[in-house]
């Protein structure tokens, strides 16, 4: 049995724990929700201010003229006026129900108003509402109380009313803060309600956790007295649970840690088999190329020559996916010198031209003068841009444009490869790097693997973006 002391202390500690905060939380909320609402009423103001300032036919002078009003007493210029203007403002009355809604002018004061009162009418409006005479611009005011609102505490929107480029009066939108007010007062209530709940279910769970406690405590003690403990039992003892769970992940991790070092152990020794099978193939593929030149040597006949043409074709694409993949089996350091990548990409111009040439491709260099001297594998780094420079002339037709671009970004040398071909789908484009992934009918999918395999080497970068029918550019960072 747990002891008394040890239920009240965690009743208190609980309900401290868990009531604080979701009061706090009631009350940073219920404001948060009352600013909002603020502003959503300020928002309907400004809107119901700004239509009846558009909804006004002419300016006060223009509508007492055409009633022939302009010289007559104020009383009648307010009750002329507001024969014109006392429609408008009932009609945007109706779709804003809970404003107060009018028009004033400094010389007679409010002229109409909704909801109507014949008693306000003509009467000044509050003293901060007439600063907006003194500014010329929309304000909106707190008012302490209102002529128009049953001497209430308001929100006012009061917007200046021209006509002609002067100043003639202005339109007024308020609403009363007593609304807002018992909106914020029902929030609080409908917080504190379900907290109240909350903590109920808080100490109804809590009463039923030390229950389950209990009886598991006294399983426990009867198995320690039997002599056979069940370390199942410690299930039931919260306090335990993340010890056993750190214990479980690190033997989980371990085990995980362990497989991986496997499978790359495995990886390597498939690897260095792969290139060991690879030198054998190429070594009898190289006597089998040179007796067949020997034998084309001999032969005269224009069919003959053709067989003999095809077969050296086929042994030469062998001996490139040989190449491409003792390239891609390679894991030692590269040997690096300083290099100009721009020099080395001159190097290489013509084979690049006459490439695009004969695809009748146009080929654009726009190399950044302000490259420098970095350590890079000159060879590597040539097979690099032939490899992706290749791929975008196949994906280009005839018209196509081949860009190679350097630039200098920081403390990197980027070099930009881009065609004007089909694109690559975006579906696809995240394992295109992937060894022996290809869509081309005749592709082995180790260009690309190649590719990335030596910026690795050169601690770099390459990425890939795509549009469809509009071309890709390949992206690779080298450090400088």
């Amino acid at each position: 049995m747990l002891p008394t002391s040890i239920h009240r202390r965690t009743y208190i500690i609980v309900s401290i724990v868990v009531s604080i905060p979701l009061i706090l939380w009631a009350f940073v909320n219920a404001n948060r929700t009352y600013t909002l609402l603020q502003y959503a009423v300020k928002q309907e103001l400004i809107t119901a201010a700004t239509t009846l300032e558009q909804r006004i036919p002419a300016s006060y002078e223009q509508l007492l003229k055409s009633d022939d009003m302009l010289y007559s007493p104020s009383e009648e210029k307010r009750k002329a006026l507001n024969r014109h203007l006392q429609p408008i403002v009932d009609e945007v009355a109706k779709n804003y129900p809970s404003f107060g809604l009018g028009y004033y002018s400094p010389e007679l004061n409010i002229v109409a108003l909704a909801p109507f009162n014949s008693e306000i009418l003509g009467a000044k409006a509050h003293r901060l509402s007439l600063k907006i005479y003194e500014t010329k611009k929309m304000d909106i005011a707190y008012l302490d109380s209102g002529v128009t609102r049953d001497e209430q505490p308001l929100m006012a929107v009061n917007y200046p009313l021209y006509y002609g480029g002067q100043l003639i009066g202005h339109v007024w939108a308020n609403y009363k803060m007593d609304d807002l007010n018992r909106q914020y007062y029902f929030l609080i209530l409908k917080y504190l309600g379900l907290i109240f709940l909350l903590w109920i279910c808080v100490l109804l769970i809590i009463h039923w956790a030390f229950g389950r406690m209990e009886k598991a405590l006294h399983e426990l003690a009867d198995q320690v007295k039997n002599g056979s403990y069940n370390p199942n039992k410690l299930v039931e003892f919260p306090q335990l649970i993340p010890v056993l769970n750190t214990i479980l992940n690190l033997y989980k991790d371990k085990e995980k840690a362990m497989e991986e070092i496997a499978k790359l152990d495995r990886l390597n020794l498939v690897s260095q088999m792969a290139a060991g099978v690879a030198h054998e193939v190429r070594n009898p593929l190289t006597v089998i190329k040179g007796f067949l030149q020997y034998f084309q040597k001999k032969e005269l006949t224009t069919t003959t020559q053709d067989q003999y043409r095809l077969i050296l074709e086929e042994l030469a694409r062998v001996e490139g996916i040989i190449s491409d993949f003792l390239s891609l089996a390679k894991s030692k350091v590269t040997q690096q010198k300083l290099c100009n990548l721009n020099h080395l990409l001159e190097g290489i111009y013509p084979l690049l031209s006459a490439q695009a040439l004969k695809q009748g491709i146009e080929l654009k260099f726009q190399l950044d003068s302000r490259i420098p001297n970095c350590l890079i594998n000159d060879k590597e780094i040539i097979q690099l841009v032939l490899n992706l420079s290749r791929n975008a002339i196949e994906a280009m037709s005839k018209r196509g444009i081949l860009t190679i671009q350097t630039q200098l970004n920081g403390m990197e040398i980027i070099l930009l490869i881009s065609d004007t071909g089909c694109g690559i789908p975006q579906e696809i484009l995240k394992d295109i790097f992937n060894p022996f992934y290809t869509t081309k009918d005749n592709g082995t999918g180790l260009g690309l693997a190649i590719c990335a395999s030596i910026v690795n080497r050169h601690n770099g970068t390459i990425t890939a973006q795509s549009i469809e029918n509009e071309g890709t550019t390949f992206r690779v960072a080298i450090p400088v």
